[in-house]
């Protein structure tokens, strides 16, 4: 009998060993979730990093077009293929950063990213009519694709910038 209850007593303490043993695997394995998701946030801001200066480096070697395309002055052909595919970079770079923002649950930051860039489309006409038109050639493909997509993205801005004219109309 004692030896009995001696092997119970060895049972149940390897029986310990093993759920304290399985309890510190899994907050390991929670620790390199966490160490791997810090990561991937980190390499996903660097490319967005990277990607603001390529935007930028190329606003700054045509900033002739820039400018006027802002204005909505007129530009040549080949002048328009660059301003709008510096539109569409800073469209795109503006929600991406939204996105990863509600992403993280950070509404607040979404939102000064939102602000900032309804803010450009209001304050240059150009950008605005560039951007709009990009936009609406991608909500009118989904469409014809009967894709069944809300454009968020689309509807956030149009919004903002109705109430930013309708802020100066009253003025």
């Amino acid at each position: 009998m004692a030896k009995r209850s001696r092997l119970q007593k060895l049972k149940s303490f390897f029986e310990i060993i093993g759920m304290i043993a399985v309890i510190v695997s899994l907050i390991l394995v929670w620790q390199e979730m966490k160490q791997n998701r810090i990561l991937s946030e980190i390499s996903f801001e660097m490319t967005i990093t990277q990607n603001r200066i390529i935007a930028n480096q190329t606003i700054a070697n045509n900033a002739d077009i820039w400018l006027r395309g802002c204005a909505n002055d007129s530009l040549s052909n080949k002048e328009m293929v660059i301003f709008k595919a510096m539109i569409e970079d800073k469209n795109e770079l503006a929600f991406y950063r939204v996105n990863r923002y509600y992403k993280l649950n950070d509404e607040l930051s979404a939102k000064v990213i939102e602000a900032d860039f309804i803010g450009f489309l209001h304050r240059n006409p150009g950008a605005r009519e560039v951007w709009r038109n990009h936009e609406e050639g991608i909500i009118s493909n989904r469409k014809g694709l009967d894709v069944h997509l809300v454009d968020f993205w689309y509807d956030i801005v149009i919004q903002g910038l109705e109430k930013l004219d309708e802020v100066n109309i009253q003025k």
